[in-house]
């Protein structure tokens, strides 16, 4: 059995990075664009699609 560290940290750091990015993307690039900065800090709990 051959368990590749680097690898294994690879595709963790991959995944956590899309989840970030996807997350921050949904959240906040629509409410900076709208309503500023100020937009960002207060309201970037925002009405999800799914919801």
């Amino acid at each position: 059995m051959t368990i590749r560290p680097a690898l294994v940290a690879l595709a963790v750091v991959i995944v956590v990075l899309l989840l970030v990015l996807f997350l921050a993307g949904l959240g906040q690039s629509v409410i900076c664009e709208a309503g500023g900065s100020s937009g960002c800090e207060s309201s970037w709990r925002w009405d999800w699609p799914l919801q």
